[in-house]
């Protein structure tokens, strides 16, 4: 007479589980991340107003609506608000503006509470000192707002969260898969699914 073979431990249960919380917290840490690179990535200014800006590489830069934001201790709620606001972006070396367009699709992000969208984009092809100015025509008044100036800060978001879906669906597929093997090895050996302690089970 065959005797089955033995299963696998119950021990490799904690494993699979283990292979869970393992692919969590690599999401987490993925997410933390890009937040703190979508944070180094962008600058933001309340407007109307100037402010000098550090744009330290070439490439297409996005000018961005924060319309729902928190600065120096204020919070900003001013979607739809700011229709008539003019951007004007300004070599501090040359002195000479750069033009202002607007992009073929809208970007947005959310993120800890911020909400932005896309307004307008330019391109600088000499990195340097930028004067960026925010105003309503002909003088009038306005409410204040946030507006954010970065370069591929949506996308730098984007695949941070891409990349901690792939930990967190890796993590669980990987665990669940690990689990039901398990299982199955262990149904096949007539094994039941907790192994009770040593020495808890009565002697004939």
């Amino acid at each position: 007479m065959h005797e089955k073979p033995a299963g696998p431990s119950a021990w490799y249960f904690l494993l699979a589980g283990a292979v869970v919380l393992t692919g969590t917290v690599m999401a987490g840490l993925q997410i933390g991340g890009a937040i703190s690179d979508f944070d180094d990535s962008i600058q933001t200014m309340v407007v109307p107003g100037i402010s000098r800006l550090e744009l330290d590489k070439p490439g297409t830069y996005t000018v961005f609506h924060e319309f729902h934001s928190f600065r120096d201790g204020r919070h900003f709620d001013t979607e739809g608000r700011i229709r008539d606001l003019m951007i004007e972006v300004k070599s501090v070396e040359t002195g000479q503006p750069l033009p202002l367009y607007h992009p073929a699709g809208t970007s947005t992000y959310s993120i800890g509470g911020r909400q932005g969208a896309s307004m307008l984009a330019f391109a600088v092809t000499e990195p340097g000192t930028y004067d960026v100015r925010g105003f309503y025509p002909q003088g009038r008044e306005g409410p204040e707002a946030v507006i954010s100036v970065a370069s591929g800060a949506v996308l730098i978001l984007m695949m941070g969260i891409v990349k901690a879906m792939g930990f967190g669906f890796g993590g669980v597929l990987l665990g669940g898969m690990t689990a039901l093997l398990v299982f199955l090895k262990r149904r096949a050996a007539g094994k039941p699914l907790q192994e009770p302690a040593a020495g808890n089970g009565l002697t004939p």
